[in-house]
């Protein structure tokens, strides 16, 4: 069984509040403001000893050096506030930290947080976080500009996605805590940024936003929720997305064409184009992307040095063409003349370029690269695509029967060669899943507009860069689903080198009594009302490797809730729960998901609480057998092919 499907009723005592007219969306997309910004002093409810220091150390300060104390002065930061000796207070170092510690020399750049995503691991972003944060305290750092959560990808062109984790504010709320986590256990303070509706880069300073105060709760607000609660692996984040006939892992081929601008070395180097505003380049492995949150590279592996260390002692002979514009011509002799015939196994590596302070301009593989595919499927029946990207992309040539295997990289950070190898070579099992969906269309996004036409940039009208959340909690899977748009991948998709099973799930409840639409009230604390972290269900389902080789699930637990909006947009389905599930041939192991208040909770916009709704709750275990996408599609109720 691919599928376990399961249903429950929430029994409620139904509150006074919610017997109240219903409520107008209009009066609240619109509504003003509080009249008075209220009063920026805390308790410290959650924080008393942090409190207790802190004003303690400010009772000594004069007036100067309170004022040093919040200004920023020079130094080798990119934040520095400088020392009180008297004190004893050395300064603060801050420092940017998305992929690597900005500024650094000999340092590490990790894999995007958009990659760390794709694993679905969260003690991948532990470990991520743990590391960077004993690389950035060696460096004297005292703080980390990172981990980021907005943009949390409300659209696939924004520029700056890469640096996050996922649309879906529950992986994201995940695996952004486990950073944070490892981040601070490295004895360096996080900063989780950016808060909120930070959504896309062209006028990002000028624009304003609109956000449904549902949506902002329930989307862009829940990462962060969790990262206070808190307190503030690049192989495994590659996703396998087609593998016709068991193509991959190679077995031994003894001619290998590589092909695409992704696949060499940087012409000028990788710090030559992050860091000399350069931008786009046509050759070289995409490793990262640009901005702030990129790093200043000690190294970086390409696909093509890879490849050559791991063929290069058993006779295999390696022919490649990188340049795009020979390739595609018709008339290149070049191209005729260095393969008069198809090799063994031709790998295509493609590439996106992501940056922040500008948005994406198209979904599509960037230097004609859709067209290098197809000429290269036209040529070599045994066609495998690698794409390097710094979010979404298109992909018009994936049913072509000459691509007999498709690998999502991401943005893999300085082994980036390397980490691809394993996987085409079967040292590693790819286990990463999709942190988005992949449309057929660009037009199919067009549930969020990015607010970029270039009409607008020479308007005076003040609402010209007026950007409206009118989609509410519709975005990515959630809006594919609600509105039955045929996608190409599905959020959550991703294949293995071995095959998975699942037995019935079962679904226990935790609470004695009566539940309670709102939550009892309890003394607000870091995170909120304690009583929103209080599990009332658990459940549990069997997870077996039927396949030859070791390798890990990805089991994904899925709510549909009941239907509360008074604008009939609930989501279908959203996720309240995954694991990673590593099984040797033939094991089997039992996952346990505990349902928190939260997770089976909206956002109430009349009582501002979070509320249980009443009625039916259905739960779904999907993701660990998945071998064909009809599997994935099957359980979203948006196209239901089966219920199998």
């Amino acid at each position: 069984m691919r599928l376990s499907k399961l249903i429950f009723l929430v029994g409620l005592a139904l509150l006074p509040s919610l017997t109240q007219a219903a409520w107008n969306h209009d009066d609240y997309m619109k509504s003003p403001g509080p009249e008075e910004i209220p009063n920026p002093y805390a308790t410290g409810l959650g924080w008393e000893e942090a409190f207790s220091q802190a004003s303690e150390f400010v009772s000594q300060l004069t007036l100067e050096e309170k004022v040093q104390l919040v200004s920023v002065t020079e130094g080798l930061c990119v934040g520095n506030i400088a020392p009180i000796n008297r004190l004893n207070f050395s300064g603060l170092c801050i420092q940017n930290e998305p992929m690597a510690l900005e500024q650094g020399t000999y340092t590490s750049v990790f894999p995007a947080g958009l990659t760390i995503a794709a694993t679905w691991d969260k003690n991948f972003a532990y470990q991520r976080g743990r590391h960077m944060g004993d690389e950035f305290r060696g460096k004297g750092s005292h703080v980390i500009l990172g981990p980021s959560a907005g943009p949390l990808g409300r659209h696939a062109l924004s520029g700056r996605n890469w640096e996050g984790f996922s649309p879906d504010p529950y992986l994201t709320g995940e695996l952004f805590t486990e950073t944070i986590i490892g981040i601070q256990n490295a004895g360096v303070q996080a900063c989780a940024k950016h808060y909120i509706g930070n959504e896309q880069e062209t006028k990002d300073k000028e624009r304003q936003e609109q956000d449904g105060r549902e949506a902002m709760h329930e989307l862009y607000l829940c990462p962060f929720q969790q990262a206070v609660r808190a307190g503030v692996a690049t192989a495994a984040g590659t996703v396998l997305l087609k593998n016709i006939n068991n193509t991959l892992p190679l077995k031994s081929p003894k001619r290998v064409g590589i092909f695409g601008n992704d696949a060499g070395d940087c012409v000028n180097g990788m710090s030559y184009w992050f860091f000399n505003g350069v931008g786009n380049y046509e050759y070289g492995v995409l490793a990262a992307g640009g901005g702030s949150g990129s790093g200043l590279f000690t190294y970086v592996v390409s696909p093509l040095e890879a490849i050559k260390q791991r063929v290069g002692s058993d006779g295999t002979l390696l022919q490649y063409v990188l340049n795009h514009t020979a390739i595609i011509q018709d008339d290149s002799p070049n191209f005729a003349a260095l393969l008069p015939s198809p090799p063994d196994v031709c790998l295509v590596f493609l590439k996106s370029w992501a940056t922040e302070n500008e948005d994406r301009t198209n979904l599509h593989a960037e230097w004609n690269g859709d067209e290098v595919v197809e000429k290269i499927a036209s040529y070599c029946p045994n066609t495998v695509v690698v794409t390097h990207s710094g979010g979404i992309n298109l992909m018009p040539w994936a049913d072509h029967p000459n691509v007999t295997a498709i690998l999502v990289a991401h943005l893999p950070g300085q082994e980036a060669g390397n980490s691809i190898v394993d996987v085409l070579w079967g040292d590693v099992n790819p286990s990463g899943r999709l942190p988005y969906t992949i449309a057929k269309e660009v037009s199919d996004y067009s549930f969020a507009p990015i607010t970029n036409s270039t009409e607008l940039f020479n308007s005076d009208d003040p609402n010209a860069w007026q950007a409206d959340f009118t989609e509410g909690l519709l975005i990515d899977y959630r809006h594919f689903d609600y509105h039955n748009i045929d996608v190409r991948y599905e959020f959550g998709f991703g294949l293995s080198y071995t095959t998975f099973s699942m037995g019935n799930a079962t679904v226990n409840p935790l609470y004695t009594g009566t539940l309670t639409t709102q939550p009892p009230a309890a003394q607000t604390v870091p995170g909120g009302n304690p009583n929103l972290w209080e599990a009332l269900y658990q459940v549990q389902v069997a997870v077996k490797n039927d396949g030859a080789i070791a390798g890990s699930a990805v089991p994904q637990l899925y709510l549909a809730l009941p239907d509360v909006s008074a604008q009939g947009n609930t989501p279908k389905s959203v996720l309240r729960g995954f694991d990673k599930v590593y099984l040797q041939p033939g094991e089997t192991k039992t996952v346990t998901f505990d349902l928190t208040r939260r997770d089976i909770s909206y956002w109430d916009v009349i009582s501002q609480q979070w509320i249980i709704g009443e009625g039916e709750v259905q739960a779904h275990v999907v993701g660990a057998g998945i071998t064909e996408l009809e599997d994935l599609d099957s359980w979203r109720g948006s196209y239901c092919r089966s219920e199998a």
